[in-house]
């Protein structure tokens, strides 16, 4: 059977010395075993959101073994609490309202544009609340970054509260269980993402905005460093589904 990718390594690097053509025959291979996830991946009808999530995907795996040392890091020398996650998530949201009027206000925005920046805040909302239950992930502050409970598992949070699923959201003090993504990156980024392409002359303070969500809540001590980058995956992927047509236009002038 001819495998089109090793078929292009083979004609293409006639050349080079014999290690680096074997190194470049094995990538071929992994193409070609890859092939179909990258087709669906990268098909035009969903890869606004299907490149983001995967990269946020393969970054959240590569991260997670650190996660551990960054938090005891943290811990050692941050003396932020709690309470700089919680402004931050209000900062954030104040953003995600102003990206609204922002996205409107953009050359023949009508009805449809509203209507699909309502649909993703919306949805980023309910995915960042709905996440932290499926997922089950522990807090730093109970030192367990390798364990995630799922929907099935349960874990014990105190004497006083028990084992518990981490959907039982009626519980007190659940929420210690809701690390990943983290909320507060993840509207940072649909904010800063939708206002800079949007308006490509504020592009340097959503940036900074970017840096301060991810700033104040490592810090914080109430996320890892992995549910930071799983965060900001979903508020690109979001955002990006919301300005589809914007970065189509985009392309296109691209191409022409």
């Amino acid at each position: 059977m001819m495998i089109p990718e090793v078929e292009n390594s083979r004609d293409y690097n006639r050349g080079l010395p014999w290690a680096v053509r074997m190194v470049h025959h094995a990538w071929a291979v992994v193409m070609w075993v890859l092939r179909p996830l990258r087709e669906w991946v990268g098909h035009p009808s969903r890869r606004a959101w299907t490149i983001p999530v995967l990269w946020g995907a393969v970054g959240a795996v590569v991260v997670h073994q650190w996660d551990g040392k960054v938090a005891e890091w943290i811990k050692g020398v941050s003396s932020f609490g709690p309470g700089a996650a919680s402004a931050m998530l209000g900062i954030s949201l104040l953003a995600c309202v102003v990206s609204a009027p922002v996205v409107m206000s953009r050359t023949g925005a009508g009805r449809a544009t509203a209507v699909r920046w309502a649909a993703g805040f919306i949805a980023l909302f309910l995915i960042s609340r709905v996440m932290p239950m499926v997922v089950g992930r522990p807090r730093p502050v109970l030192e367990d970054p390798g364990y995630f409970v799922s929907p099935f598992g349960q874990y014990p949070l105190s004497p006083a509260v028990g084992i518990r699923h981490a959907w039982e959201f009626w519980v007190p003090g659940i929420s210690d269980l809701w690390s990943m993504p983290s909320r507060e990156v993840a509207y940072a980024l649909f904010a800063a993402w939708t206002i800079g392409a949007v308006r490509p002359t504020w592009r340097a303070w959503m940036v900074m905005l970017v840096v301060v969500a991810v700033g104040a809540v490592l810090m914080s001590g109430t996320v890892y460093a992995s549910d930071v980058v799983v965060g900001a995956a979903l508020g690109i992927a979001v955002a990006r589904v919301v300005l589809v047509p914007e970065e189509q236009q985009s392309h296109a002038a691209a191409q022409r």
